[in-house]
């Protein structure tokens, strides 16, 4: 797989970073090739388009980084999806009836005062 997986042109700040990103992504396997060279087409787009600053080029690559982050969470590559997948997959025991009956279903809050009006 690594050879299928290596950037094949010269990178700039998108893809030197994605590239970085790919390399701590130990859990990427072969059927994971498509969608990481979309990755790096995005991050090419991006750093090509980074220079320009027409409205066009703004708005072209403002939907390539919405794209580009699609991605990288369909690869696993973002904070957000990690912990989600790390929370999935760990299993909760359930508390004991003791821990059950001391906690409760209710958190207790204390209410504030109520307001008056004048």
């Amino acid at each position: 797989m690594a050879a299928a997986m290596t950037p094949k042109a010269e990178l700039g700040a998108m893809g030197a970073a994605l590239e970085k990103a790919i390399a701590a992504m130990r859990w990427l396997t072969d059927s994971d090739v498509a969608l990481v060279t979309s990755a790096r087409m995005l991050a090419r787009e991006i750093d090509g388009l980074q220079q320009l600053t027409t409205s066009d080029a703004i708005a072209r690559r403002l939907r390539a980084h919405g794209a580009f982050r699609q991605t990288l969470e369909g690869l696993g590559g973002s904070p957000k999806v990690r912990l989600q997948l790390e929370l999935r997959s760990r299993r909760l025991e359930p508390p004991s009836e003791e821990e059950a009956a001391q906690l409760g279903n209710v958190s207790q809050f204390k209410r504030p005062a109520k307001r008056t009006t004048s």
